[in-house]
């Protein structure tokens, strides 16, 4: 019954996680070609990469659903929860702060308040926790381990690509934004 309600609670979270990455926002159309963008999308691809390696291993039958025992299904369950809370309310505080401005034809704040203010990249702190949920769920050690390299991999990625445009954007603004806030991972990176 506890494994059941295990994948029951991953694949919602999975799925409001997704929602919240995906879902269009109002001024997508407008977004400008920025600097970095190979590396944002080459970054892209490998994090999707990462989870179909995570989640995509095939095992005999014989095996249980779930590799560990319940403590990594809690640690999984509590992981997943926290992605769906980060990513949802790192997408509300971002559009509740998102000033389009008609006379620049630009995005004019940079979000630092919020959970922004914990980490400059909140929604790519979410899925990261989204891959550690899914993988202790379904991987074995090695596979996971090998998820995680390429996931960090792709990410890094992003992150020269992202912030490579924010600080072309924002300049100083941006600069001591970056020294006081980790890119994704709270107190360390």
């Amino acid at each position: 019954m506890f494994q059941q309600i295990a994948v029951g609670e991953l694949a919602l979270c999975t799925v409001v996680w997704l929602l919240a990455l995906i879902w269009p926002s109002r001024h997508e159309d407008r977004e400008k070609q920025a600097p970095g963008t190979a590396a944002i999308r080459l970054g892209i691809l490998m994090n999707l990469a990462a989870f179909a390696l995570v989640l995509a291993r095939v095992r005999p039958q014989t095996v249980q659903t779930f590799l560990r025992g319940q403590s990594a299904v809690i640690a999984s369950m509590v992981l997943a929860f926290l992605a769906l809370l980060l990513s949802v309310t790192a997408r509300q505080h971002f559009r509740r702060r998102w000033v389009y401005n008609e006379r620049y034809g630009d995005f004019v704040v940079l979000v630092k308040s919020g959970p922004y203010g914990i980490v400059r990249h909140p929604m790519y702190t979410a899925s990261l926790c989204m891959l550690l949920a899914a993988g202790i769920a379904w991987a074995t050690t090695p596979i996971l381990l090998a998820g995680i390299v390429t996931f960090l991999v792709g990410l890094e990625l992003r992150l020269y690509g992202e912030e490579l445009a924010l600080v072309n954007r924002f300049q100083d603004e941006f600069a001591e934004y970056q020294s006081m806030v980790k890119a994704y991972i709270p107190f360390v990176r």
